[in-house]
């Protein structure tokens, strides 16, 4: 429960800072949502299935994407260019 609640607060805060940056983001947060439940499927076939790897390797394996994610967002982000306390939208 707390589980979910955590990346429902996380999802929204991410989505209400897409306001920041171009209208592109919006667009590319969409996609990236909804091709998730397919990366999802299809990482566990791969490596469950097809390279024959234990449930718990291949979980376990999982546990370094959220850490490419932060990677992912700081290294590749841009800053936005207007401070949000300043110039609220």
């Amino acid at each position: 429960m707390l589980a979910s609640a955590g990346a429902g607060l996380g999802e929204a805060t991410s989505l209400s800072m897409t306001a920041l940056y171009s209208d592109w983001t919006v667009v590319a947060w969409s996609s990236g949502t909804g091709f998730a439940g397919i990366a999802g499927a299809g990482w566990y076939l791969l490596f469950h299935d097809i390279l024959k790897w234990t449930p718990k390797q291949t979980l376990l394996l999982g546990i370094a994407l959220p850490v490419l994610y932060i990677l992912a967002s700081y290294l590749m982000l841009t800053r936005p260019t207007v401070n949000p306390i300043e110039h609220p939208a």
